[in-house]
């Protein structure tokens, strides 16, 4: 079927009066689409306070010993094993302390009743000291834990000595007095302390030689001889274990 060219011109015509009158444009707008447009977004945030733990305390070195009150302590010096001895220390208030030891060794006489043993050998000594002591200050001091850190004290001491080697020695009897410092620390969780102990004062003895010809004989002490010892500088060393006795305050968990 042929379209008549009038008709095309018309329907063109149409079309162009109709865009020229807007009546496509208001067609379009009015078939237009609304657009959200989001400019922020708003998220919810839970908020959770979190009380970080407290940190873990270090465990003491000693237990605590603050229900106990010290009493006195044992010690013995460890250096002087072989020479056997025995110490005892009292507190006296929070600074002060006084304390004392006894030796008493008798080595090389297995022969006892004979009183010299048959190599020549003879070790014997017996002396007792006493020293008044001041402790420095601790700041985690408690009543249980006395008797520790640094101190010093003054001391004398007093003895008798019998040294015989192939069968001839020496007997006489000496005094000391000095000066010393000493550090304790605790040890085995605090059931012992540990002292470090130095000393340093004057010492005079009168040892007065003699010799021995037989075991179990007699002494013949060389008459006139006698030699005196006047001696400045260390006298007194120790590494000694201590056990301190404490006792439970009125009131203190058991």
């Amino acid at each position: 079927m042929r379209i008549p060219v009038l008709t095309i011109l018309w329907t063109v015509s149409l079309l162009l009066l109709l865009e020229l009158l807007g009546v496509g444009r208001s067609y379009a707008q009015d078939m237009r689409t609304d657009t959200v447009y989001v400019t922020r977004i708003v998220r919810d945030t839970v908020y959770i306070q979190v009380t970080p733990s407290a940190p873990k305390e270090k465990e003491s070195f000693s237990p605590d010993y603050s229900d106990r009150r010290m009493l006195f302590a044992l010690r013995t010096n460890i250096l002087a094993i072989p020479f056997l001895n025995l110490g005892a220390e009292v507190p006296l208030g929070p600074r002060w302390s006084i304390g004392s030891d006894i030796y008493y060794p008798w080595l090389g006489r297995p022969d006892r009743a004979a009183g010299v043993d048959k190599s020549g050998v003879c070790n014997e000594l017996l002396a007792a000291d006493l020293e008044l002591r001041y402790w420095f200050a601790r700041r985690d001091r408690k009543d249980g834990q006395r008797l520790l850190g640094c101190s010093i004290g003054v001391y004398g001491a007093a003895g008798m000595y019998d040294f015989e080697r192939d069968w001839s020695g020496y007997q006489g009897e000496f005094y000391n007095a000095g000066l010393d410092f000493l550090y304790a620390a605790p040890v085995f969780k605090g059931r012992m302390h540990l002292e470090l102990e130095i000393g340093f004062g004057y010492i005079w003895s009168a040892a007065r030689p003699y010799d021995c010809l037989e075991p179990g004989g007699v002494v013949y002490r060389r008459e006139g001889v006698t030699k005196f010892i006047n001696w400045v500088g260390p006298t007194r060393a120790q590494v000694s274990l201590a056990v301190p006795i404490c006792t439970r305050k009125q009131g203190g968990v058991q």
